[in-house]
């Protein structure tokens, strides 16, 4: 008589197919999130922003920012622009936009910058 393999229980299926990936997804998240929320990581905020040609002020809880000809990162209807212009940002703009900003520690030194504009 030929021996057969024993068909696995259906909650080892569901097991295999659903929770398993569930959990790795769980421990990720949680993972970015501590490792985020200890070096500082970038935040939204809504800024003061004034434009003089291609030069934006961005003023943010008393702190001024230049920002130069090109902005590293921008949202625009839901569509990601990178390293260019935003069309937000037209000569004699003043308004509030939400901004990205990012801290990065260089030598022991926090330095922190817009690197987004959210255009809307």
């Amino acid at each position: 008589m030929p021996m057969s393999t024993p068909t696995p229980p259906a909650w080892r299926s569901v097991v295999q197919r659903f929770v398993i990936p569930l959990g790795a997804m769980v421990i990720a998240f949680a993972a970015g999130w501590m490792v985020g929320g200890r070096t500082g990581g970038t935040s939204w905020t809504d800024a003061a922003v004034s434009v003089d040609g291609t030069r934006a002020s961005v003023k943010v809880d008393g702190t001024t920012f230049q920002v130069d000809q090109v902005v590293p990162g921008w949202l625009d209807d839901g569509r990601w622009q990178e390293n260019s212009w935003p069309t937000c940002l037209a000569d004699g703009f003043s308004g509030t936009l939400p901004v990205l900003l990012s801290d990065t520690t260089v030598d022991g030194t926090s330095i922190k910058t817009v690197v987004a504009v959210n255009c809307g």
